[in-house]
């Protein structure tokens, strides 16, 4: 039941969120400040993916962005490059680069809702942060919708909709 009405709310929310559009954070309140990325290991054992990522927790983005399309080049199929790439655009606040990476990573994810959940959680963060509310809600949305036990689309959703962007 209340997690019923919890959908409801989101829901409703959500709606009336998005039904704007455009939907921007005021400039007093950075979503970048606010919405930390979320660097969690690859899932691949791939040398070149797990010291992009090092490089891109030290903030050495050109040496991620090397290493991550190192990672690809040797595997074109390889949707966590293609993900990681677009976590270092977001860094970077190449926002609209970022997203380009996480719609080829999700062309490339298959069928995995948990996979296709934290790749939206990740689209949704870069929308966030370039102060597009009602565009991260949404993306928030469908991660949550994928898979329901994500931590991140649950609480983003519960602070966007609450009205604030910390």
């Amino acid at each position: 039941m209340i997690a019923k009405l919890l959908f409801l709310i989101l829901l409703t929310v959500s709606l009336l969120g998005c039904s704007s559009g455009y939907n921007k954070i005021p400039a007093t309140h950075s979503a970048q400040a606010s919405t930390p990325l979320i660097a969690v290991a690859p899932l691949s054992n791939s040398p070149d993916l797990q010291l992009g990522q090092t490089a891109l927790n030290q903030g050495e983005y050109t040496r991620a962005i090397e290493l991550f399309n190192q990672a690809y080049q040797k595997n074109n199929n390889d949707w966590e490059a293609l993900f990681y790439l677009g976590l270092v655009h977001t860094e970077k606040g190449d926002y609209s680069d970022s997203r380009n990476y996480f719609e080829r990573a999700l062309n490339k994810v298959g069928g995995d809702k948990k996979i296709r959940s934290r790749v939206y959680c990740a689209v949704a963060r870069s929308w966030e942060r370039e102060g597009r509310v009602g565009s991260a809600r949404l993306n928030y949305f469908t991660a949550n919708n994928l898979d329901p036990e994500s931590t991140e689309a649950t609480a983003a959703l519960l602070r966007l909709s609450s009205g604030h962007s910390d």
